[in-house]
């Protein structure tokens, strides 16, 4: 039925909003909010508009030399539509004035398309028979996914009232997750675990245990049947994978990772024998190998020793899950670790925050354009480890870090005589108050952290 019309679209509108962004960049920070890549009707003005963020987040101008220079050597000023018709981008519009104006009109066609597209995915189902439980569920993401960005005009109370009823209502009958728990009920009970759309900075001094964290928090969602997403920016995906295997079989990670061998059969948690360390092995690798559990991280070929590395950078992230959330649902996100993203240097302390804060601000946008809570993982100052406590100015980049994230946990072990003790201190809270987690523990062997609770039901001995 769709066939036999048009899709929506407006490319003087896409013209006039291209233009805009080159004349006046600095229009890029009001229509971020309001537009995506996908609004965009033609390729090459896709292609274009992701290279003007790029190069906008990165300091650069956007003048047509600068503009297409970075599009040819990504290889993608042919796409782009070549030098010739990016230079006319600036006959379009005098002035950057009504490039809000502009966004709107895309963003809503945009979002048209959108909703035809679920019109047609939703007829599709119901021909294919499907069940009508599993069609409404789809029907709801596909409708949420194609609601208009732009902005909202002033509303009386009463209108968010009706959307704080229905949110409740939607709580109370279980068919709403806005909140996602955290693994340990302590943490959960401290920060009210995770919410969709938010960004949560977990920071550590080295070797506290941050990754290990982070792939406790992706194991235990992908566990509930949340769809997981690990971003690392230097650690290699077999690697993850074998910290993962320690703390799912509770096998020595020096086992696991340097393979079974009888100098290890003395280490704690270690597997006494070959084929107990095959048996365990292997039912580790079934039940990681089932779980809604993905990886984006660099790839080292075991045999070649070559290594390929994705596009690590805040908008090559952002696109990549995009991709990837066609095809799989992504409710939860961890990025280790933020400052060691692909990040412009910027030429002093002040220029990095501002970059520092641009770019939790994009991944940050992929946790409301996905749904998804986003964990972010990073590192505190050397002077952290000589005070009692950690501040927020103990975190590297730590204004950038405050102004573009929601909420920030610092971890830090408070007695060095108790190396195994943790303490986390809430020290940014948007929505919940900052709360405190006294004690964790960290059981090194295997990746694992538990908190008291887990303890207590274990029957595990505290000793804090």
């Amino acid at each position: 039925m769709t066939e036999l019309r048009p899709l929506p679209y407006d490319i003087d509108a896409e013209r006039a909003l291209l233009g805009s962004l080159m004349v006046d960049p600095s229009v890029i920070t009001a229509i971020r909010p309001i537009l995506k890549t996908g609004d965009l009707y033609r390729d090459e003005h896709k292609v274009l508009f992701e290279t003007l963020l790029d190069l906008h987040e990165r300091g650069f101008g956007l003048d047509p030399v600068t503009v297409c220079d970075a599009l040819e050597k990504a290889g993608n000023l042919e796409k782009a539509g070549g030098f010739a018709d990016i230079t006319r981008f600036f006959q379009y519009v005098p002035t950057a004035l009504h490039a809000e104006h502009y966004a709107q009109i895309v963003a809503e066609h945009g979002a048209r398309r959108r909703l035809i597209w679920t019109a047609d995915k939703i007829t599709e189902a119901v021909y294919d028979e499907q069940p009508l439980e599993v069609i409404r569920q789809k029907a709801d993401k596909w409708l949420g996914q194609s609601t208009p960005m732009v902005s909202r005009t002033i509303d009386h109370i009463g209108a968010a009232l009706e959307q704080m009823a229905e949110k409740q209502a939607q709580i109370e009958a279980g068919t709403a997750q806005y909140f996602i728990p955290a693994a340990l009920h302590d943490i959960e009970r401290a920060f009210g675990g995770y919410a969709r759309g938010e960004l949560t900075v977990f920071s550590a001094p080295t070797g506290e245990g941050k990754t290990a964290f982070g792939l406790q928090e992706l194991l235990d969602k992908a566990r509930r049947g949340y769809g997981a997403v690990y971003v690392s920016t230097e650690v290699y995906a077999h690697v993850l994978t074998e910290r993962l295997v320690s703390h799912d079989a509770q096998i020595n990670y020096d086992q696991v990772r340097k393979g079974y061998s009888d100098h290890y059969t003395d280490l704690p948690y270690a597997c006494p024998s070959r084929d107990d360390y095959r048996r365990r092995m292997g039912e580790s690798y079934t039940r990681l190998n089932e779980l809604p559990l993905h990886i984006m991280a660099p790839v080292m070929d075991v045999r070649t020793r070559r290594v390929t590395r994705p596009d690590l950078s805040p908008l090559g992230i952002r696109a990549a899950l995009r991709g990837y959330a066609e095809k799989q649902p992504i409710d939860f996100i961890v990025v280790d670790y933020l400052t060691n993203l692909e990040l412009p240097l910027g030429k002093g302390s002040s220029d990095r925050s501002l970059i520092v804060e641009s770019a939790l601000r994009t991944l940050r946008e992929i946790g409301i354009e996905l749904g998804a809570a986003v964990l972010t993982l990073a590192q505190l100052t050397r002077e952290a480890a000589r005070e009692k406590e950690p501040r927020l100015h103990h975190l590297e980049q730590s204004t950038g870090i405050e102004k573009g994230s929601d909420n920030v946990w610092l971890m830090y072990a408070p007695d060095p005589d108790k190396d195994y003790v943790r303490k986390i201190i809430g020290a940014k809270g948007r929505n919940v108050s900052k709360g405190m987690v006294e004690a964790i523990h960290f059981n090194g062997a295997t990746q694992t952290f538990t908190d008291t609770h887990t303890r207590r039901l274990n029957n595990d001995e505290i000793e804090w």
